[in-house]
C-alpha cells in the first residue's frame, strides 16, 4: 500500500509539474505564434508539422511558410501523433487521451475540419496520403506489442480519403521475390510512399531481423521485393529515388540514405545521427526529418551539414500549390 501511494503521489506531481511548465514556457526565440491557420489560402508553399514547443499549443498542427519555416507559426486546434497532407486532404494520427488504450485516424479538410473518423488498432507509426489526396496509407504497432527487431507487429493498410474506407490491407498482397511466391509466417509491412498513379506504392516488409523494400500495385494487390536491409521509404518528387532509414545495429539506430532506383546504389546522407523517421522531401534537392526536438534538413546527394529547419517541431509534410 505504501508503495502504491508513493506511486501514485509521484504521479499527481509529475502531471502538476507538467501543467506549471505548460503554463510558463515560451517559443523558441524568434518564432511567433498565432492561431487560427488554414492550408485553403497559404500564399507560397507551406509547410505542416506537429507543434512541439512545450505549452498548452504541444501536439497540435501547425503551419509556416516555407520561405521562412521558423518565424512565424499558426497553431491549429487539432492535435496529432503523426500527419500527412496531400490533394487538399490531410490524415492525423493520434490517441484518443493521455491515459486511454484508443488511438484513431482522422481525416480534414483544408480549414482543419475533421471529416471522417477511425478506429485504428494500434499506436500510431507513419501516414503518408498519394499527391491528388484520393489515397491514404496508416501504419499502427499492434497494442501490446515491441519496436523490438524481429519482435513487433504493424498493421498497415490504404484507405480512400474520401469515404474513409479500407481499399486494401497490405498483408493481403501476395509478394514475389526473383519472380516466386515469397512469404513467411512473421511478415509486417510499414512506411507506404505512394507514386503519382494512384496505383504504384513502395513500403517495408519486415521478416524476423530482415528488411526489404517492396514495389506493388493496388489494383493487382502485389509486391515485387526489389533489394534488402532499407526501412520506411519516401519516394522522390520525381520518381526516381527513395529517401529511407537503413539500421546500423541491433539497438535501434538509423542512417538516413538515398537509393537511386534506376542503379540501385544507395548513398549515405550528411546527417550522421541515428533518426527514427520516415523523411520528407523538401524539394528535389533536400531532405527533411524529425531529430530529437526539432525538424532538420539535409542534402539528398550526401553533400553539406545538416541544420535545424523547425524548431521544436516534428512530423513535416509539404504542402505545394496545386
Amino acid at each position: 500500500m505504501v508503495v502504491v501511494l508513493c506511486c501514485l503521489a509521484g504521479a499527481a506531481a509529475s502531471v502538476a509539474l507538467a501543467v506549471v511548465r505548460a503554463h510558463q514556457s515560451r517559443p523558441p526565440a524568434g518564432v511567433r505564434i498565432h492561431t487560427g491557420s488554414s492550408l485553403a489560402g497559404g500564399q507560397g508553399p507551406q509547410l505542416l508539422f506537429r507543434n512541439a514547443i512545450t505549452d498548452k499549443t504541444f501536439g497540435r498542427l501547425a503551419v509556416a511558410s516555407l520561405a521562412a519555416p521558423d518565424r512565424v507559426r499558426g497553431v491549429t486546434d487539432l492535435k496529432c501523433d503523426r500527419v500527412y497532407y496531400g490533394g487538399r486532404r490531410g490524415l492525423c494520427l493520434t490517441a484518443t487521451s493521455s491515459f486511454a488504450n484508443s488511438y484513431e485516424a482522422k481525416i480534414f479538410d483544408a480549414d482543419f475540419h475533421v471529416t471522417k473518423t477511425l478506429k485504428l488498432p494500434g499506436i500510431p507509426s507513419r501516414a503518408r496520403i498519394s499527391r491528388d489526396g484520393t489515397l491514404g496509407g496508416m501504419t499502427t504497432f499492434v497494442n501490446g506489442d515491441s519496436y523490438d527487431p524481429g519482435h513487433f507487429s504493424t498493421r498497415t493498410s490504404i484507405i480512400d480519403m474520401r469515404t474513409g474506407d479500407t481499399v486494401v490491407n497490405l498483408e493481403d498482397f501476395r509478394v514475389l521475390r526473383d519472380g516466386k511466391v515469397f512469404k513467411k509466417q512473421n511478415f509486417n509491412f510499414w512506411g507506404v510512399t505512394f507514386a503519382d498513379d494512384d496505383d504504384r506504392i513502395y513500403a517495408t516488409l519486415g521478416s524476423g531481423a530482415d528488411s526489404y523494400l517492396v514495389r506493388g500495385s493496388i489494383r493487382s494487390r502485389t509486391f515485387n521485393v526489389l533489394t534488402k536491409h532499407l526501412e520506411c521509404p519516401s519516394l522522390s518528387p520525381d520518381e526516381t529515388r527513395i529517401a529511407f532509414k537503413q539500421s546500423l545495429d541491433s539497438h535501434g539506430a538509423w542512417r538516413i540514405y538515398v537509393l537511386d532506383l534506376k542503379t540501385m546504389k544507395r548513398r549515405p546522407l550528411a546527417e550522421t545521427a541515428s533518426v527514427d523517421d520516415q523523411v520528407e522531401w523538401l524539394d528535389a534537392n533536400r531532405i527533411l526529418y524529425w531529430r530529437g526536438t526539432d525538424i532538420w534538413v539535409v542534402n539528398a546527394d550526401g553533400s553539406g551539414k545538416p541544420s535545424i529547419f523547425v524548431r521544436q517541431a516534428s512530423s513535416p509534410s509539404v504542402i505545394r500549390p496545386a
